[in-house]
């Protein structure tokens, strides 16, 4: 370790000395098929001809070995940092993924190239190079904004926000049904903020657009793009809602056993519906108030994930009829407001929504007469 940290100290000494030749470039590496890699990723290149060194600086690296690596990550504890790689590794490693790279170079000085990398030094001290990770706002794009605004003092064209941080992710998550579902339930009200220029840069395409429009003295920041490796990975788009046909069928699977089944039958559809809104609540009330995450905070999905469903066996028991009355009025309520509140909720859940309405009022007698109950 020792050796490897003089190594670097050398590398950096002989290009402090050499700023002239040496090119920095942003990197961004375009999305893959795995989860991790949905939303793609940004690094910085730093290239010395004198030293025939190439090295990537990769601010979304962490250490697996991290004791209680699962939980930590669940709840937004675990620890970025700042790692160097080889440049050939590195470009190995999105070749076998299928994944593209662009290069934009920054059009810099011999001094402001020496403020960047005396920055990327000072980061990969022991004390410096982790950081609590945050994925709109801490991230490796941001990392790379805020370390241009801080060391090179950048400009921002002028800019009308006019898309949430919700729907910027949505492009990245057609292809992949089911994760675009549980993403938009899991994330809150704050994902509905409008993002402004700066903010969109959590994502590495639009920080590379974005930076492309940034100046310093007057000039461009990044010189223009070239294609370092094609992308061939298959990213077509999914031709089926999944999770919108599945709720349809839940609904009217609501209104067959509501219509025609039994009361055993319907004990037990109706203890799936409302559990499974009693344990999609559970996670949501986790996420919110025992996570780092604040997107995941003020969550409107509540309203049909009511974690208090789960005390309607005790009241049903006592009271039937008005507990079911009571449900079937607060469904239809919630069902009212569903397209006012300030939170964009899944469509597809609306129509599970539709299903608990059906449901308690058929148990409170307002829909369907079944003389099973």
């Amino acid at each position: 370790m020792k050796f490897k940290a003089i190594l670097f100290f050398l590398f950096f000494f002989a290009q402090a000395i050499q700023a002239q030749d040496i090119k920095i470039s942003l990197l961004t590496c375009s999305p893959g098929g795995e989860l991790y890699s949905t939303y793609g990723h940004s690094a910085l290149l730093v290239e010395n001809p004198a030293l025939h060194r190439k090295v990537v600086y990769n601010y979304g690296t962490f250490d697996f070995n991290t004791p209680n690596f699962a939980l930590k990550f669940i709840k937004g504890d675990l620890l970025y940092m700042l790692s160097p790689e080889r440049y050939k590794d590195f470009i190995n490693e999105y070749l076998h993924q299928g994944r593209g790279i662009i290069q934009q170079e920054l059009d810099l000085t011999p001094a402001q190239k020496n403020k960047i990398l005396a920055f990327l030094d000072n980061n990969l001290k022991p004390q410096n190079r982790k950081y609590q990770y945050d994925f709109f706002f801490d991230n490796c794009s941001t990392r790379i904004r805020d370390m241009f605004e801080e060391v090179l003092g950048i400009e921002y064209p002028e800019y009308t926000p006019q898309y949430s941080f919700r729907t910027l992710l949505k492009p990245y998550l057609e292809d992949t049904p089911w994760y675009h579902f549980g993403t938009n339930l899991i994330l809150g009200r704050p994902t509905d903020n409008i993002a402004d220029f700066r903010n969109e840069m959590f994502l590495p395409d639009h920080l590379s657009e974005n930076l492309a429009q940034a100046t310093l003295n007057n000039k461009l920041l990044l010189k223009p793009a070239q294609e370092i490796i094609p992308r061939t990975a298959n990213m077509e788009a999914a031709k089926l809602n999944a999770p919108l046909f599945t709720m349809l069928a839940v609904l009217v699977l609501s209104l067959l056993v509501s219509w025609k089944s039994g009361r055993i039958f319907q004990n037990i559809f109706d203890t799936i519906l409302f559990g499974a809104a009693v344990l999609s609540g559970a996670l949501f009330v986790f996420m919110w108030t025992s996570t780092q995450h604040e997107v995941c905070y003020q969550n409107f999905n509540l309203l049909w994930a009511n974690p208090l469903f789960l005390f309607l066996p005790i009241f049903a028991f006592r009271k039937k009829k008005q507990t079911w009355k009571l449900i079937f009025f607060y469904t239809l309520l919630v069902g009212l407001l569903w397209f006012f509140l300030p939170q964009k909720l899944p469509v597809a859940m609306f129509f599970f929504l539709l299903a608990q309405a059906v449901r308690s009022g058929d148990r409170a007698q307002f829909l369907f007469k079944n003389k099973n109950h």
